[in-house]
């Protein structure tokens, strides 16, 4: 190498590349260079820093013209090391401002606004809504808005009379959830597990559900016999231990076998139909 080159080389590294891109100009390996500097006399420039080397960028990430992907590739460093220096810094990962930043901002309020009305997790409101933005934009949007979003994970959901409401939720056993609930039947809120609401053990509030208890009667199809009750149906073919859990799959599937006889539900605040 020439005097001039090392000098080119110098010039390169305290510009802000590193050794290897530096060499790579020149098409030698850094070890020949590093003999060919101290030939002219010459010492090894110090690196600069990955930090020292993205202030250069600065106007650019501020107003978002410029991901950190593309500072990396200009740099010849990871993006992981780009990621540390805009923290040392104080960038800002995800900063506001620029054409394309407006977008993603406006992508991302699009998104909040929709889990505020409907609720559910951001990933699958994203695919849903079929928008290019990441899910990382969306939820540093919503905190810099002061939102929380898990909130409203759990929200607007419908079992029976039950609605659940945004707000804080408590993680309760292994997978389950203590949630805030609207009766629909009175208008009060009710702490419930989410477990019972989707299995369909709760329908409602203690007062709103016993308004309809005992409307319903039990009929058996061979037969023709007929009981009053679920309870006085349950109880004659005695399983009254397992009230409960025959009750629920005999509202929900509208029959219940039991021996091989069908027993079917009646419900009997509805008006008969009129004979043809």
């Amino acid at each position: 190498m020439t005097k001039k080159e090392v000098e080119k080389f110098i010039a390169l590294v305290n510009g802000g590349s590193n050794y290897r891109a530096a060499a790579k100009e020149f098409g030698r390996h850094i070890d020949t260079v590093k003999r060919h500097v101290a030939r002219h006399g010459y010492e090894m420039p110090k690196r600069l820093e990955v930090p020292d080397r993205v202030k250069p960028f600065e106007d650019q990430i501020l107003n978002g013209s410029i991901s950190q992907h593309q500072v990396a590739k200009n740099l010849g460093v990871s993006q992981c090391a780009v990621s540390n220096a805009y923290r040392e810094l104080g960038y800002r990962a995800f900063p506001s401002g620029g054409r394309r930043s407006e977008l993603k901002q406006s992508l991302a309020q699009e998104v909040v606004e929709y889990i505020q009305k409907h609720g559910g997790y951001v990933t699958p409101t994203i695919r849903k809504l079929g928008l290019n933005v990441s899910r990382f934009t969306v939820t540093d949007y919503a905190k810099r808005h002061g939102i929380d979003l898990t909130h409203y994970q759990f929200a607007y959901l419908e079992f029976g009379l039950w609605q659940t409401q945004p707000g804080p939720w408590k993680k309760c056993y292994t997978a389950d959830y203590r949630i805030p609930c609207l009766c629909r039947g009175c208008g009060e809120i009710y702490q419930r597990q989410l477990v019972n609401l989707r299995g369909g053990y709760s329908r409602g509030c203690r007062n709103c559900v016993g308004k309809h208890r005992g409307s319903f009667s039990v009929i058996c199809k061979e037969t023709k016999e007929k009981f009053r009750s679920i309870r006085a149906w349950i109880k004659s073919i005695g399983r009254l231990k397992e009230y409960q859990a025959i009750r629920h799959n005999l509202q929900r599937d509208g029959f219940y076998i039991h021996s091989g006889t069908r027993y079917e539900l009646i419900n009997k605040s509805q008006p008969a139909s009129a004979p043809a």
